[in-house]
């Protein structure tokens, strides 16, 4: 066992419109000697100009597709040409051994004339090159073609024509705007033209009818001849039109039943019309695609059947065949994908199958391996729960559904319950759910510090409106949430003070106008000698009368008005002297009082007493 042992082979080109390079191959390795992984890679140029050095950007993904590593190699001391591969000699160590895909970005490449690219080039999977076998019986014509124009046909490939780029026959990938091959300048033009099979079978059809109409030609010369000449020409003829022929018919033959099918499909093609050599062509392909089938240990292997078999469909009935092939080759992806995308590859195919062959089991279980890839990742966990929730009782979907929900709260619908309400402003009802969920969730404890400030910002509005009772039942909701606590007591203080002007007010308004002139009442003794001894005596509620050393007339009545709680005015008109006199008393004690005192014309106040202070 050498010392390098394979983990991953990394066949899909890679390239991008614009990158001077391509990725055309890899693999993922494991030293024996140092226990480390290593890449090794292969690139190759696809620029006109000689690179000197290539910096490539690796991103390194686990199977989940987490970036779990991420490095910069640089390709030093270059000479590499256009169509020229370079790098696989250089392994690249690895520092995590859980890494299984990469991602490739060149982002600088220095020519041999001292430029520099800096762009950065993200580079994707593209199509690789088919087999030249896959043109199936007009393989040899365009060996020809190929020929005619002035190529080699060792080693070559089908041609494949494509906008963003193109496959030349010598195997070189070119980009979409080049006119030629960047290595063997084959015109992409005239490539495209030579390998159209429209074209190819009128080719076919012209060589064809070249050889019979030399075979007419032949016919009448050898009809001019002597008998004896004609006799021997004849045996000629018949030994070249007949017996060499089924010579190499039965040559052909041999060569199909013992699995030599490129030498076969060769042989029969030469022969034309041959008896039945394009049906024999066609068989072969059949029988080569098949075995490729039966045998394949990749996709690309698959594919190579698939279209051979494609390449015959229209002259043999196997379409059959080429469902069973889909069918095997999307097995084949789903017993060996690792990523999310292999998944969807392989579902995508079951999927084109489903109309005529029972996907059913498959598709299901492309459903449930991409749940559970999603599963492991932050975000793709709502794409989990939603497959998980569509398979149902498969396999063990509603254990992993319900794990899942364990680790991921935020997808509960009860959490999505709570996250509406407090959107919706129902932040009591969201933390109401939220009480009953793990307060330890990093997600329960967002959504309820995010209720929490929001009511927070709801009794600040309330509070700076002066709506004291709505903004006390906020704050009193989360008083342990910042000063919370303190508008609370910066509340109840207001309200204490309303509480006790609205008592105030109501005891003020309990006192009446009878009441107070009830009070009044009776004899009292107040300063000077004006105030000496007066009389109040209550007529009615509303009307008293006066008498005393300060009246200017005895037994007058006025009008009584209530002007506060312990006040009360009292009005005399005194018309003899065209005076009104206006008395505000105020109680001060059950037993005492104060007197204001004016006098008053029509032209104004004539006198104004100071404050008298009363007795009873």
């Amino acid at each position: 066992m050498g010392r390098y042992q394979n983990i991953v082979y990394l066949r899909e080109k890679q390239w991008i419109s614009g990158s001077p390079v391509m990725f055309n191959k890899g693999a993922l390795l494991r030293d024996t000697s140092t226990g480390k992984n290593v890449l090794q890679l292969q690139f190759a140029s696809v620029d006109i100009r000689t690179i000197r050095a290539v910096i490539v950007r690796i991103d390194c993904l686990d199977w989940t597709k987490k970036c779990v590593d991420a490095l910069e190699h640089t390709f030093n001391d270059l000479s590499v040409k256009p169509g020229e591969v370079f790098g696989d000699r250089e392994p690249i160590i690895l520092n995590d051994e859980n890494v299984r895909t990469f991602v490739f970005t060149v982002t600088n490449v220095i020519y041999e004339d001292e430029t520099l690219n800096t762009e950065e080039y993200r580079l994707i999977g593209i199509k690789g090159p088919q087999d030249i076998n896959s043109f199936g019986i007009y393989t040899e014509q365009f060996k020809k073609e190929l020929m005619f124009s002035g190529f080699q046909t060792e080693g070559i490939v089908r041609p494949y024509i494509s906008d963003g780029y193109w496959y030349c026959a010598c195997g070189t990938m070119n980009p979409g705007t080049a006119g030629e091959c960047i290595k063997c300048r084959v015109e992409k033009r005239k490539l495209a033209e030579i390998s159209s099979e429209k074209y190819l079978d009128e080719k076919m059809r012209e060589w064809q009818a070249q050889q019979k109409s030399e075979r007419n030609k032949k016919n009448k010369m050898i009809a001019g001849l002597s008998g004896a000449f004609i006799i021997c020409l004849a045996a000629g003829v018949l030994a070249v039109k007949i017996v060499i022929p089924n010579m190499h018919y039965a040559e052909a033959v041999k060569q199909m039943e013992s699995g030599q099918y490129d030498a076969a499909i060769e042989g029969f093609s030469a022969l034309g019309d041959f008896k039945d050599s394009p049906q024999q062509t066609v068989e072969t392909i059949y029988r080569k695609a098949l075995r490729i089938k039966e045998n394949a240990e990749s996709t690309e292997e698959y594919e190579e059947a698939l279209s051979l078999l494609d390449s015959i469909k229209d002259r043999k009935a196997c379409e059959d065949i080429i469902q069973k092939t889909k069918f095997d080759m999307a097995g084949f992806m789903l017993e060996n994908a690792e990523t999310v995308q292999d998944y969807l590859d392989a579902q995508d195919i079951y999927n084109s199958l489903a109309d005529d062959m029972d996907c059913e089991e498959k598709l299901l279980e492309c459903k449930y391996q991409i749940a559970c890839l999603y599963s492991k990742t932050e975000d793709h966990a709502e794409s989990a729960r939603e497959l998980f929730m569509e398979l149902g009782e498969y396999r063990n979907s509603e254990k992993c559904l319900a794990e899942l929900l364990a680790e991921h709260i935020e997808l509960t619908d009860d959490y999505k319950q709570a996250y509406e309400y407090c959107e919706n402003g129902s932040w009591d009802s969201a933390l109401e759910i939220l009480s009953e969920m793990d307060p330890n969730n990093e997600s329960v404890k967002e959504l309820s510090v995010k209720c929490y400030d929001l009511k927070y910002k709801a009794g600040l509005e309330y509070w700076s409106s002066k709506n004291y009772a709505e903004a006390f039942k906020e704050f009193n909701s989360i008083k342990d949430y910042k000063d919370s606590a303190e508008y609370l007591d910066k509340i109840k203080k207001i309200q204490e003070q309303q509480e006790a002007e609205k008592k105030a007010a109501a005891a003020e308004s309990s006192v009446s106008l009878g009441e107070l002139t009830s009070w009044l009442n009776g004899n009292w003794s107040g300063d000077g000698s004006y105030w000496k001894n007066v009389t109040f005596t209550k007529i009615t509620d509303d009307s008293m009368m006066l008498d005393g050393t300060f009246t200017r007339e005895s037994g007058r009545v006025g009008s009584a008005a209530k002007i506060s709680k312990s006040s009360v005015q009292l009005v005399f008109n005194i018309d003899a002297f065209g005076f009104k006199d206006i008395i505000v008393v105020t109680k001060t004690g059950e037993n005492s009082a104060t007197v204001k005192f004016w006098s008053v014309t029509g032209e104004g106040i004539k006198g104004k007493a100071d404050i008298i202070h009363l007795n009873r």
